[in-house]
């Protein structure tokens, strides 16, 4: 008799055990499930900042390239203007 009241005690407190456990182990998948979603957030958050600066650097350069022709075009017609007056110096 002593022996089934053992057993029965013995089962019962298993089948507590294991589904504390399933709990635990549910409260801490739905946490770790917060986790990622907050990762993925910062992630996203993270790329969209990223995507903004490409945008201003490709701004950016392409200001630099439209400068750059600018200032090409200022030394050629320099070039061409100081040597109009020097040919146009020269005897003969």
């Amino acid at each position: 008799m002593l022996n089934s009241c053992h057993r029965i005690i013995l089962y019962l407190l298993r089948n507590r055990i294991l589904t504390e456990a399933t709990f635990d182990h549910e409260g801490r998948l739905s946490r770790l499930e917060g986790i990622n979603e907050q990762i993925n957030h910062r992630l996203d958050q993270m790329q969209q900042q990223m995507n903004q600066m490409q945008q201003q650097m490709n701004q950016m350069q392409q200001q630099m390239n439209q400068q750059f022709r600018w200032l090409v075009g200022i030394q050629l017609t320099t070039l061409l203007a100081l040597g109009t007056l020097i040919l146009s110096k020269l005897p003969g």
